[in-house]
Formats: C-alpha cells, structure tokens, sequence
C-alpha cells in the first residue's frame, strides 16, 4: 500500500469553493482515478491528502495518485485565477461607483446652480 500525497492548499483559496456544493469538484476526481481524496482543514498548512481506493484497480497506484495529484492542482489554479478576476473587478466596480458618485455630484451642483440663475431672472423681472 502505498502512503497518501499531501498537497499544500494556498491562502487564497476557501475550502467551500474547493470542494464544491456537495463535493462535486473532487467527486468526479475521486470516480476518474480511483482514490480517496481529504481535505485536512484543521492541520497547518491545510492540505489535501490523496490515497490510493483499494476496491478499484484501475491502474498503477502511483499513477492513480499522481493522475488525481494532477487534477487537483489544475483544479486549484482554475480557482485561484477565479478568485484574482474576482478580486480585480471588485477593485474596478468600487473604482466605477466612486466615479458615479463624482458624476451624481457634479449634476447636483449644475442643477444648483441652474436653479439659482432662474431664480435670480425671476426676481429681476419682477
């Protein structure tokens, strides 16, 4: 039997969003290559650990876990590359709301200061 493969979870990544609603992200990694995979969230660093099913012999162990090994790490840059757009279009969106806000108070000026002009014609005709 061959010893489980840890692999280091980087910060950036929530536990939630690697594993998927109901486990659908590392389900189908399990299915494909034949292991167990756990994520151990209460060791530091947190990690996944990789080992080997031993109900299905699909093919070498050792190619079992580096297959699965491979998966996750594709797995884990899709997600961190999810997470840093995320990140840059919060960072955009608060840019664009602050420019809003400059727009709304410029249009609230002119619209003081048009308001004023009728005013003092009105009281000039009078």
């Amino acid at each position: 039997m061959q010893s489980p493969t840890k692999i280091k979870i980087p910060k950036i990544i929530s536990f939630g969003r690697l594993i998927g609603p109901g486990g659908c992200n590392l389900k189908p990694i399990e299915e494909e290559t034949g292991t167990h995979i756990y994520v151990i969230t209460d060791a530091k660093p947190p990690h996944i650990e990789v080992k080997i099913n031993e109900k299905i012999t699909l093919l070498s162990c050792k190619d079992r876990i580096k297959e699965a090994s491979d998966k996750l790490k594709e797995l884990m840059k899709t997600i961190d590359l999810e997470m840093k757009n995320r990140q840059k279009n919060t960072v955009k969106k608060k840019v664009n709301n602050n420019n809003h806000k400059e727009n709304h108070y410029e249009k609230s000026k002119r619209w003081k200061e048009n308001n004023l002009k009728r005013e003092r014609i009105a009281s000039e005709r009078k």
